[in-house]
C-alpha cells in the first residue's frame, strides 16, 4: 500500500523541528475525533454547509501533516459540498475517513523509527 503521507516531507521536517512535528502529530491525534464526529452528524443531517466548513478546516490539517493527497481528496468533498452532492459525499468521505486512520498509523510508525 502506499503511504499516506510524504515520507520525504516528513523527515525533512523531523531534521528541522523535531519537536514541531511531534507537537503537530499530537494535536492533529486530539483534534481529529472531534473533526470525524462532526463530518458524520453533518453527513447524516445532509448538512453540506457544515461539511463544507469543516473539509475546508481538515484538508489544511492533512496538508500541514504531510498529506498532500489526502488534502486533495479533502477538497474534493469540499466542492461536492459545495454543490451539495451529499451522496458522493458519503461514499468519498468513507473511503478518506480510512485512507485517515492508515496515515496516522503510518505517521506514527515513521516517527517511532525515527526516535523521539
Amino acid at each position: 500500500m502506499t503511504p499516506q503521507f510524504d515520507r520525504g516531507q516528513l523527515q525533512d521536517a523531523l531534521e528541522q523541528d523535531r519537536e514541531l512535528v511531534y507537537q503537530m502529530m499530537t494535536l492533529f491525534t486530539q483534534l481529529q475525533p472531534p473533526m470525524m464526529l462532526r463530518l458524520e452528524i453533518a453527513i447524516a443531517n445532509g448538512d453540506c454547509i457544515e461539511i463544507y466548513d469543516a473539509m475546508h478546516i481538515l484538508k489544511s490539517r492533512l496538508r500541514n501533516l504531510y498529506c498532500p493527497r489526502l488534502g486533495d481528496d479533502a477538497e474534493s468533498i469540499e466542492r461536492m459540498a459545495k454543490e451539495n452532492q451529499i451522496d458522493a459525499i458519503q461514499e468519498a468521505y468513507s473511503k478518506l475517513r480510512v485512507r485517515i486512520a492508515d496515515a496516522v498509523i503510518g505517521i506514527r510508525a515513521f516517527l517511532d523509527e525515527a526516535g523521539e
